[in-house]
């Protein structure tokens, strides 16, 4: 009996090993398949991958991305950051290739490396230091008590990509209800709060998400929506 258990374990990681292996061959696969595209290529791409439905595309929201970063930096509270102009340069270039590596091949076939490809792959392309490690960043914090963005850019893309996200499900009808919350949209608002303190930024937050708000509107149909009551129960979610 002793020795049919060492068969069955040397069985079991002989089994173990061939699968590793095909996952690896896999994953260098699709790694040079990748390093075939360039980011224009994926930017693309991401315009026939939906976010939301009635929110429009990937490609529509890294443009948002874009445009509600650079707000928050020209706030008055965000410390004039966007009149340096390397903020400036590494938001833009961060906030439109930060979803990119959800169309690579290795994120799709491994979907738990999302923003460590996209980091690798900005890293690879010739992308600043400050943008490759935004990419990776601005998904932090992931879970309680994780890390937060180390720069001003992480930390900005990373409000930015949430309070997006939080003000597009509200406009969509998607807020938590009770123990209900499937977009993880509460662990969003704790990261924005935790972002803008770390930061020491001091802007008006109901003007984000109104800037936000009318950027939806202007590309999307909510008719029938109360403007003010959305962004003022957008903001009582964020704060409470």
């Amino acid at each position: 009996m002793y020795r049919t258990g060492i068969r069955d374990n040397d069985e079991i990681k002989k089994g173990n090993e061939k699968v590793l292996k095909a996952r690896l061959s896999d994953a260098a696969f699709f790694y040079e398949e990748d390093r075939k595209h360039d980011f224009n290529y994926w930017i693309d791409k991401l315009k026939g991958v939906i976010f939301f439905s009635n929110l429009g595309s990937m490609y529509d929201k890294a443009l948002r991305l874009k445009k509600v970063s650079a707000y928050i930096a020209g706030l008055p509270g965000g410390s004039g950051l966007y009149e340096k102009d390397e903020v400036s340069s590494y938001l833009a270039a961060a906030s439109m290739l930060c979803k990119c590596d959800l169309v690579t091949n290795m994120v799709v076939e491994f979907p738990a490396l999302q923003g460590v490809v996209g980091r690798q792959y900005a890293m690879e392309k010739g992308e600043k230091s400050e943008v490759s490690k935004a990419i990776f960043e601005h998904y932090f914090p992931r879970f309680a008590a994780d890390i937060l963005p180390s720069t001003d850019v992480g930390l900005i893309l990373s409000i930015a990509d949430k309070i997006d996200t939080i003000t597009g499900m509200f406009l969509a009808g998607k807020m938590p209800s009770g123990s209900e919350d499937p977009f993880a949209l509460r662990r969003k608002a704790s990261g924005i709060v935790l972002s803008i303190l770390k930061g020491k930024y001091d802007f008006d937050l109901t003007d984000l998400i109104s800037y936000n708000q009318n950027l939806y509107q202007k590309s999307f149909d909510f008719r029938g929506i109360n403007d003010l009551k959305i962004s003022a129960e957008i903001k009582d979610f964020i704060i409470a």
